[in-house]
């Protein structure tokens, strides 16, 4: 084999190693992002359900009233106000 055509072997090898190691990294990376996304859904379901259960006590408790959609979800909290105002008044004056 000549100095040339050995060169080109190099070059092959080189570009093979470099493809070769691009997917098996892809793949691992792919495989750990899809594991992990899976696992940041089921820990926010569970979120999801212990707010709810936690929002329905407080309201149930009489604590809060929770503002909620159509399908049940909570939208917001409803603030309900009261006011009592009691007033007196006195005056005097003196004359000379």
């Amino acid at each position: 084999m000549n100095k040339y055509g050995a060169e080109k072997v190099w070059q092959m090898e080189t570009l093979i190693s470099i493809l070769v190691g691009s997917v098996v990294t892809w793949f691992f990376s792919w495989r750990y992002y899809a594991k992990a996304g899976k696992e940041l859904q089921e820990e926010t379901a569970k979120l999801r359900q212990l707010n709810e259960l936690l929002l329905r006590g407080l309201e149930n408790a009489g604590l809060m009233k929770v503002a909620r959609d159509e399908s049940g979800q909570p939208t917001g909290l409803v603030i309900e106000l009261e006011a009592h105002i009691k007033a007196m008044s006195s005056m005097s004056a003196k004359l000379d």
